[in-house]
């Protein structure tokens, strides 16, 4: 009798045993990842130059168009429109566009914008276009200022070895033919004093030694009717 307990008992274990391996070999379906929109193009206003627009007393109704950004997962994509102010380096305008790719706003006359578009999918996965700049037409100006140019490297907050090292940005202008003859002023310090280290520069590099700390630089851009306009200023650090 105790021998058929035990052959019972034993062979209850080997159930449960076998039980448990099935369960346990049950895999758990993997849930697809999903990948964030891709960027296209834009349309207008075009980058680097001077928009077109309904005219009003102190304002211009200024189109602005983009290309549908694609998404691997065919998601109904929503759209939102920044607008800075370049001269402030003010965001004067971000809202959300639905799944539209036109909007149409408002900017004040004769100053110098920037736009890009963030598109958002069904997952809240987000892309972020490139960033686009234009200037806005005024009658009463014959020349327009350069815009501030694109600082390239060192880029914002990188940090570098004690030694030689190359900045580089870029410019251009909203008049014809004169992002050529643009000159630059290279500005670089501490953030409190700032040096004019390389005036009336007709390259868009400069090749300086440095020592340890933390630095701050940015470009003055001039035209040859003597408008300007400054960059915005970034931070490196040498180490």
């Amino acid at each position: 009798m105790k021998n058929l307990i035990n052959k019972f008992i034993f062979t209850l274990s080997l159930g449960i045993i076998s039980c448990s391996s099935n369960e346990d070999s049950v895999l758990t379906p993997t849930q697809p990842v999903n990948s964030p929109p891709i960027a296209t193009s834009y349309v207008i206003p075009n980058n680097n130059q001077t928009c077109i627009g309904t005219i009003q007393t102190n304002s211009i109704d200024v189109d602005f168009e983009w290309s549908n950004f694609t998404d691997e997962e065919t998601s109904t994509l929503t759209y939102d429109l920044s607008i800075t102010e370049l001269s402030q380096n003010l965001e004067i305008y971000n809202q959300s566009n639905g799944n539209n790719i036109t909007q149409t706003v408002s900017l004040e006359r004769g100053k110098s914008y920037s736009w890009k578009v963030t598109a958002t999918d069904n997952e809240n996965q987000t892309t972020t276009g490139p960033t686009w700049q234009f200037q806005t037409p005024f009658e009463a100006v014959s020349n327009y200022s350069p815009f501030p140019s694109t600082l390239l490297t060192p880029t914002l907050y990188d940090i570098l070895p004690v030694g030689g090292i190359t900045l580089t940005w870029q410019g251009n202008d909203p008049d014809t033919d004169e992002t050529s003859q643009l000159v630059y002023d290279l500005y670089l310090g501490d953030g409190n004093l700032m040096q004019n280290l390389g005036a009336n520069l007709t390259t868009t590099s400069f090749d300086t030694n440095l020592t340890n700390g933390v630095y701050y630089w940015y470009i003055k851009a001039t035209d040859p009717s003597g408008n300007s306009s400054n960059s915005q200023t970034w931070q490196f650090v040498i180490q």
